[in-house]
């Protein structure tokens, strides 16, 4: 993944990696619209073929690698390597695979599983840009933990950045990467971040926001109850209250899940506490807002889609950790195309060009699934694992390879 800046007077544009490379490590709080602090931009970025480098794979949050070819048939393991501690995900980028969970990061050689570097601290969520391996947790080694945003060159660990973030114990569950700024999500405070990765500044800062999509136009804040819509030029971005494009009611209580952004349309899924409401995916017009459609709602957790064409493809949790679905639903009217059933949670699912992967798994049971569908619902294979799957990223497919993470600290590579 590269990005170049543009050249400003006549001046040599600096990449990422040098930027880093040339700043110290920072520890700011920041203070949106501080005198002085030039303002960084939002721009949109697609990942490279071999790569996935953020939870949903690019900053829209598609879920969709169409450079990716996972097996059709029965898959084998290829490499298998534990770590020291529970993982939420996997990464990859540049040929190397990075897990990470409340423990720590590692990385791995993608093509062998031989280790590369570890570092320790809690790493909820994470995301990889140009060379930079990024961990979003607290600093657990404080009774009264503060947040902190770390940066990890990508081949050798060395900590190339470092910032606090967030009050007290915060939650930093969200995050999404562009070549200047790291938008964080805190569940906790109910609070979106955008913080500069030069200096550790936060320059902007939405009054509310759980998680965050991003495309050429918009930047998209999943709320508590509520979807908003920003513009990414900067001349809003220095207001008291950053200026709001538009909000939509999107009916959910634990907080919108990450939103989908895809050729003019948001998509999102539910996440319930109870009651008899049952949990739904809905489609909203970007330009507006407007609700355009509501699916058939099902269980209490349904996941954002993966969206690779006209047809999105998502996981509802029925009854507790017993049941689940795996759906395809019709992303221009929300119509259910078709379902597949099956026993235990499920996390999320995410789509290639033409096969859809589901994963999860039950803690009770201590059991793990990663299951592999065609487009038209037609199982093709199924993988059991000795954990649940991470609940972030469990599964990823790059190139021929389904990479996989599990809650008792196994990476795995799945191939044919």
């Amino acid at each position: 993944m590269r990005f170049e800046h543009e050249p400003i007077d006549g001046r040599a544009p600096l990449s990422r990696r040098r930027v880093l490379a040339s700043t110290a490590i920072v520890a700011a709080g920041g203070v949106p619209g501080c005198l002085g602090h030039s303002v960084p931009t939002l721009t949109a970025w697609t990942p490279e073929p071999g790569d996935w480098p953020l939870v949903r794979y690019g900053p829209a949050n598609g879920g969709y690698n169409p450079n990716a070819t996972p097996p059709h048939e029965d898959v084998e393991l290829r490499w298998r390597a534990t770590v020291d501690g529970s993982l939420n995900g996997v990464l990859a980028a540049d040929g190397v695979v990075v897990g990470y969970g409340d423990d720590g990061m590692w990385a791995r050689e993608a093509a062998d599983g031989d280790a590369r570097w570890s570092v320790d601290g809690e790493a909820r969520t994470a995301g990889i840009y140009d060379g930079v391996a990024y961990a979003c947790g607290r600093e657990m080694d404080e009774e009264e933990s503060p947040g902190r945003l770390r940066g990890f060159d990508l081949a050798t660990g060395e900590e190339v950045f470092s910032t606090t973030i967030g009050g007290t114990n915060p939650w930093l569950d969200a995050l999404v990467l562009t070549a200047e700024l790291a938008l964080v999500g805190d569940r906790r405070e109910d609070v979106l971040r955008a913080v500069d990765l030069t200096d550790g500044e936060v320059v902007w800062q939405p009054e509310t926001g759980l998680t965050v999509g991003l495309d050429d136009e918009w930047v998209i804040v999943g709320g508590r109850r509520s979807l908003y819509a920003y513009d990414t030029a900067v001349d809003s971005w220095f207001d008291d209250e950053p200026s709001r494009v538009w909000t939509s009611d999107a009916g959910t209580d634990l907080g919108v899940p990450p939103p989908a952004i895809d050729r003019g349309s948001v998509f999102t899924g539910d996440r319930l506490i109870g009651g008899e409401q049952r949990a739904t995916i809905h489609g909203y017009r970007r330009r507006d807002g407007h609700k355009r459609w509501t699916a058939e709602p099902d269980g209490k957790w349904t996941s954002t889609p993966a969206v690779p064409d006209d047809i999105g493809y998502a996981v509802h949790t029925r009854r507790g950790r017993e049941e689940a679905l795996v759906v395809a639903i019709d992303l221009t009217d929300g119509g259910r195309e078709w379902a597949v059933e099956v026993e235990g949670w499920l996390h999320r699912a995410i789509a290639t060009e033409d096969i859809v992967i589901a994963y999860g798994g039950d803690d009770r049971t201590e059991s793990g699934l990663i299951l592999a569908v065609d487009p038209d619902g037609t199982e093709r294979w199924r993988y059991e694992t000795d954990a649940p799957t991470g609940w972030q990223s469990g599964a990823i497919a790059v190139e021929d390879v389904v990479y996989a993470a599990t809650e008792d600290g196994e990476l795995l590579a799945l191939g044919s």
